[in-house]
């Protein structure tokens, strides 16, 4: 009986231990996590104050180059942006993993700079620009514009009004179609295509016609409302694209692509439309007028649209199509939409001869192969 009791205290004792132990090494784990959580909040909290330090519009040297920076609030993002005072083309910055660094992307996206910035005052920042290529290394040395609500983020008047003023540098593109040299002019987003040609009479009437239809008397005001949105929310100038180009020149015919895709809007925000000339009278034509027979056409749409069963939505035919042409006939097309029931027609000029219009007719020798 004794020794019973004695068995019974000897495992009571040992229980007693395990589980004191077991208390001992639960408050190590808590302290011990609550001692990496404490480490947890006072980085994203360090983090955070330099963030917050870093906000607002700032003016300096890069090197011995003038430069206006910029630094979002963190709740758009962690990026900012800069220029140099030369070329006032704003360069993005984002906020690496490092602490302290931020990498500068090009239009490519491909990194052109790290910044290590030191812990900002409120007043000024100093750090260190490195080149991705040989490492060579600039001092940063910014002090901050007045604080106001004027300079709180990349969209604000302080970093954008000396972009706006000068919109920027007019940049030349020299390009050449089916080996004719044309050059396009962008400024403030806006394009202008010129043309190069031996009849300076006609090409003359036709840069202008090109001019005129390239014009948005309203464009310079959106692009600065659409550029000043994007720095901003993305420390990035995003805006619409615009493209002015001949997408076919041959030696009596150009015809002109003028395209836009609104920023913000997806493949919803793109319209384009065609215009062709004569090159040797410098006048505008419609290819359309071309064409005579609109029901010799419509039988031969009919007679070549041939639509599978995923496509039963469209068996009753084609919907509006886009008219495009080259030295070896037509191509009539719908608006792209990704879909496989997308309508295409090609037509060679003899199958179209017998629906050409008298202007069709007059134009028919200039417009085939030689």
């Amino acid at each position: 009986m004794k020794r019973d009791v004695e068995h019974v205290i000897r495992q009571s004792n040992h229980s007693v231990s395990r589980l004191l132990f077991t208390l001992s090494v639960l408050q190590k784990n808590i302290e011990s996590d609550a001692h990496t959580n404490f480490l947890g909040v006072i980085a994203v909290s360090t983090a955070s104050h330099a963030q917050a330090a870093l906000e607002g519009v700032w003016q300096g040297q890069l090197g011995s180059s003038k430069i206006t920076a910029c630094f979002n609030p963190e709740s758009s993002g962690q990026n900012g942006s800069y220029y140099y005072s030369r070329y006032l083309a704003p360069i993005q910055l984002s906020r690496s993993s490092v602490p302290g660094e931020w990498r500068e992307a090009g239009k490519d996206g491909g990194t052109t700079g790290t910044w290590s910035i030191d812990t900002p005052s409120d007043t000024a920042i100093t750090g260190t620009w490195r080149s991705p290529k040989d490492g060579t290394a600039l001092p940063v040395v910014l002090h901050r514009i007045e604080p106001s609500e004027a300079s709180k983020d990349c969209g604000s008047d302080a970093f954008v009004n000396s972009l706006e003023t000068t919109n920027g540098v007019t940049t030349i593109e020299k390009h050449s179609e089916n080996g004719h040299p044309y050059t396009v002019a962008t400024k403030a987003g806006q394009k202008t295509l010129v043309l190069s040609g031996n009849n300076s009479v006609a090409i003359r009437k036709i840069n202008n016609a090109i001019a005129n239809i390239a014009h948005n008397p309203d464009g310079v005001e959106i692009f600065n409302q659409e550029r000043r949105k994007s720095l901003a929310d993305h420390a990035q100038p995003y805006t619409s694209e615009i493209l002015v180009r001949p997408t076919y020149w041959a030696a009596h015919w150009v015809t002109v692509q003028f395209y836009h895709w609104q920023t913000g809007y997806g493949a919803s925000g793109i319209s384009y439309v065609f215009h062709t000339w004569n090159l040797d009278t410098g006048e505008e034509v419609d290819p359309w007028s071309w064409i005579g027979s609109q029901l010799k056409l419509s039988a031969w749409l009919k007679e070549h649209t041939n639509l599978g069963p995923e496509c039963a939505e469209q068996q009753s035919g084609h919907g509006a199509l886009e008219l495009l042409f080259n030295e070896k006939g037509i191509t009539l097309m719908e608006e792209a939409t990704g879909s496989d029931c997308d309508l295409e027609y090609f037509l060679s000029w003899q199958d179209l001869k017998p629906m050409l219009s008298a202007k069709g007719n007059a134009a028919f020798a200039s417009l085939q192969i030689k």
